[in-house]
């Protein structure tokens, strides 16, 4: 694989057979991210924000540069998987981001996003496969894997694979392990037929490398690892499942997210998104993703009053009551002018029984 990419999961908390499965915060984070990244709309403005970011970010790289100005001048929806093979800037701006849980830079990749995500659907894989990948990681986030037999893991960004084992492990030995870093091979079975959102695609014919053989799997990917073992050569060994919201064991999963956020809910996700985030004390990026909504709302908009509400317990949560006081005037109204106060306060803090743990991070 000449396309080096992190990996950045979300484990759950529980296992196969238990009678209750709890999600973590950070797997929360993962599927309702994805899941309002590949449905709501993307802001032209964001591809010009993107782009001068890039810019700005390899100002001094000459090669890198040229092809961030080839994209602008030529890029097309229907070339998204293209493009997607031969940026690796893209790739390094959008992993770090969704590393650091940066929303303001992730979501200027949304148009980007929404492209693939079309494009993987358009292609999706009709037959069972197994699919390899070889990367370096460190012993830690190793550990957290070997922990996780068992579980679920969401994969926060595309994850993307290659068909010949061979090429993968030829790959792989290219790499340079040491004491703090090993080198890691992943074997996935996928089977599209419990693909419900999340589609995977056999993207040979539309990349800028078609001899790589890549197949691609969707942001917010769901997977089990079913075993994690060092062979002879000292290479980790690691198993993983492609599953679908709708498979038995997952089910449990997935109701709780919907019954704590909404999650099949489209609109009830978008402020959810933001609960989520204060739940999870990142106050800044609440705000940040609601002045993002904001811009998507008409001045007439019967969910604007609830946009307010959440606007008001964010500067609340911030300790800026002066703030809060004027969201929440504008709230009273908006609901006022709308000639309703059904709408109520939607946006109160999620209350949790369940115990989060099993945080994991490999990049």
């Amino acid at each position: 694989m000449d396309k080096v990419q992190s990996i950045n999961p979300s484990a759950i908390n529980g296992t196969t057979g238990q009678s209750k499965t709890h999600f973590t915060l950070e797997f929360a984070y993962s599927q309702l991210l994805s899941n309002i990244l590949l449905r709501s709309k993307p802001w032209e403005t964001d591809r010009t924000d993107l782009i001068s970011l890039c810019k700005d970010i390899y100002k001094h790289s000459e090669s890198e540069l040229k092809l961030i100005s080839e994209f602008q001048e030529t890029y097309s929806n229907h070339k998204a998987l293209w493009w997607y093979t031969r940026l690796t800037c893209f790739d390094h701006i959008l992993n770090r981001a969704l590393r650091s849980q940066d929303i303001n830079t992730i979501f200027l990749f949304q148009f980007f996003i929404h492209d693939l995500y079309q494009q993987i659907t358009e292609y999706q894989c009709q037959n069972s496969i197994r699919v390899y990948r070889g990367q370096i990681m460190s012993y830690d986030e190793i550990n957290g894997l070997k922990q996780s037999v068992g579980c679920f893991i969401s994969i926060h960004t595309f994850f993307s694979t290659i068909i010949d084992r061979n090429r993968a492990l030829d790959f792989l030995n290219t790499c340079d392990s040491s004491n703090d870093l090993h080198r890691v091979f992943f074997e996935v079975d996928a089977d599209p037929g419990v693909v419900t959102t999340k589609p995977f695609a056999d993207i040979t014919e539309h990349s800028q490398f078609p001899k790589e053989g890549e197949v691609l799997f969707s942001i917010g990917s769901l997977f089990r690892i079913t075993n994690v073992q060092q062979n002879e050569d000292h290479v980790w060994i690691i198993q993983m499942t492609l599953c679908g919201d709708d498979e038995a064991d997952s089910k449990p999963i997935f109701k709780e997210l919907d019954e704590k956020y909404g999650y099949y809910d489209g609109e009830t996700a978008f402020f959810s998104f933001s609960r989520l985030l204060r739940e999870m004390k990142k106050f800044d990026e609440a705000e940040n993703y609601c002045h993002r909504l904001l811009r998507d709302f008409s001045s007439n908009d019967s969910l604007l009053g609830v946009l307010y509400d959440e606007l008001t317990e964010v500067a609340s949560s911030k300790n800026d009551y002066d703030l809060s006081d004027q969201w929440h005037q504008k709230s009273i109204q908006i609901k006022k002018k709308m000639g309703s106060d059904s709408f109520g306060n939607n946006t109160g803090a999620v209350s949790y029984s369940s115990k989060f743990q099993n945080h994991i991070y490999c990049c």
